[in-house]
Order: structure tokens, then sequence, then C-alpha cells
């Protein structure tokens, strides 16, 4: 296994690049022979054939004529290709021959920038951890919490842990944000402390309305509560007001009966209205009370039978006692 490579050991020389590097070219020297006469050739041929109309009577050598010009134009760009496939291949060459360095040079360049972040974040965690630990103490000083910190959104800025930004510049940020957060607790103290006043006075739950302070100043709180109390109180009254009409009507309804009940006469089991002779309601029969009594029985076999004779005539329930 290969050791790994470290700074002690001597490294070819990186500097003087640019005379190490020594490359010669000569920009590319093309002459077309003959473009002069082939270019009025064209030209003449496309001021014979601009506007150019096909016929029916024409269609044919029409089509044979776009066939042998498409042929031409097709050499054209042959040659052009090629020529200038020809003219790049030293600087295809010199561009392949370049890349085959830099990708070496990428590849370890990656390598040392991977263990440089190594560090680099260590440092940076650690910078971190110290600035959360004097963030905490700044706080202290100001009589904050880390739960007020969190409460009131401190913002931490992550270039703090950056290894070049300063101490000073660091402090005076947090002190800054601090500063605010210590008015804006003192704010939310006196809205808290309004809140559970007028919620002694209206008799509702405080916790809602003291949440309520995240979102909406104390002002705009104090008047939905007067207003959540007054519709509380409505909802009671009206309520009690309906139970009290309810009962009236019940009131009402039961003398109505009363009243109509005392004109009717009763027929047996039933009440009638003695105007109309309309049956209004039968009359309920009340059930006889019944008595028990325990007593003790003498007489002659016939005389027992004929008062058990009675007693089942009569509905009279008994039972013998032995």
């Amino acid at each position: 296994m290969n050791e790994a490579k470290t700074e002690t050991q001597q490294l070819i020389s990186l500097e003087n690049v640019d005379d190490e590097m020594t490359v010669s070219f000569q920009p590319a020297k093309l002459e077309f022979h003959g473009y002069d006469e082939m270019k009025a050739k064209v030209d003449e041929l496309h001021a014979q054939l601009d506007g150019y109309k096909v016929t029916p009577q024409t269609y044919k050598s029409d089509k044979a004529l776009r066939t042998k010009i498409s042929k031409f134009r097709q050499q054209i760009n042959d040659e052009k290709k090629r020529v200038v496939n020809e003219a790049s291949k030293p600087i295809t060459v010199f561009k392949e021959q370049v890349k085959s360095m830099t990708s070496e040079l990428d590849d370890i360049y990656t390598q040392i920038g991977s263990g440089l972040s190594y560090y680099d974040n260590k440092v940076k965690q650690y910078k971190h951890n110290r600035n959360i630990k004097r963030i905490s103490e700044f706080a202290s000083q100001a009589g904050l919490t880390d739960g007020d910190l969190r409460q009131f959104n401190f913002k931490y800025n992550q270039r703090w842990d950056n290894k070049s930004y300063s101490n000073v510049s660091f402090e005076n940020e947090v002190s800054q944000q601090l500063e605010v957060i210590v008015k804006q607790q003192a704010t939310y103290l006196d809205g808290v402390k309004q809140i559970s006043q007028r919620a002694d006075e209206l008799a509702l739950p405080v916790q809602h309305w003291i949440d309520e302070l995240k979102i909406k100043p104390v002002s705009d709180i104090l008047v939905a509560m007067d207003n959540h109390a007054k519709e509380l109180k409505q909802v009671v009254e009206d309520k009690k007001r309906r139970q009290e009409e309810f009962a009236i009507q019940q009131a009402e309804d039961a003398q109505k009966r009363k009243l109509a009940t005392q004109k009717l006469e009763k027929h047996g089991d039933k009440l009638i209205d003695p105007e109309t002779g309309e049956v209004k309601q039968a009359v309920a029969k009340s059930e006889p009370k019944i008595y028990e009594h325990t007593f003790v029985v003498s007489g002659t076999s016939e005389q027992l039978t004929a008062l058990a004779s009675f007693f089942r005539e009569n509905k009279i329930a008994y039972k013998v006692v032995d």
C-alpha cells in the first residue's frame, strides 16, 4: 500500500510555466484558386433563375435542373469541410495534449481540496460552537434566555463561522439583535399583563389571547376580547330568554288545557264538550288500591270449598298456607 504523500516531499517546480510551455503556430493560409470565376458563374446562374416559375411544360426539365444545382452545392460544401478539417488538425491535437495535462492536474487539485475542506470544516465547526456559546453569554448579560432568542427569532448569520469574519463585526451584529429582542420582550410582557388583567375582568380564558400576541398588536387583541365577551354575554342572554319564553308558553298551554277541561262534562269514562257533543278525551280509570290481610279460616270442607269459590268469583287473590 502506498503511503500518503505529505508536504515534506520534494515536488517538481510549478513556476515559470510560460517559459516551459512554448507553442509555435502560424495562421492557416488558404488560397481559393478560381474563386472569382466560380463566384461569377454562381452569380450569373442566380440572376438567370431568380424569380423563375415552374410550369407544367417545364416541370421535368426543371426537376433535373434542381438536381444539378443540389449536386453542385453539395460538392462545394464537401470541399469546405475537407479543407476545414485539414486546417483544424493541429488545433485538435493541441487541445488533446493540453487536456491530458489539465485532467491530471484537476485530479490532484480535487484530492488536495478535499483534504483542505476537511480541516476548514473542522475550524468552521469549532468557531460555530464558540459563537453559539458566546451568544448565550451575551444574551444572559442582557437578561435573556435561549428560549427568548428562539421566541423572538434571533437569526444566526452563517458568515459568522467563516475564518475571515472578524470578532468585532460578530459582536456588533449580535448586540444589535439582542437590543431589538430586549425591546420586543418588554413589549410582549406588557401585552401579557394587559391581556391577563382584561381576561380577569371579562372572565375569559387567557392563554389563547396571549398566543395571539405572536401575530397581532395588543390593542387589537383587547378589542377582540371585549367583542368576544359581548358575544358570549349575548349568547347567554339569548338562551335565558328562549328558556323563559318556552316556560311561559308551557304555562299558557297548560292553563288553556285546564280551562278547556273545566268546560267538559263527564259521561262515564269520557269527557264531552256540552256545546258540540264532541268527545274530547276518555277519563282515565284509576286502578283500585290492593290490600293484603292475613287471617285464619275454620270450617268444614264444604264451607272452605264454598269460600274458595267466592274468592275466585270476585277475583280475590288468595293462597293456602300449610
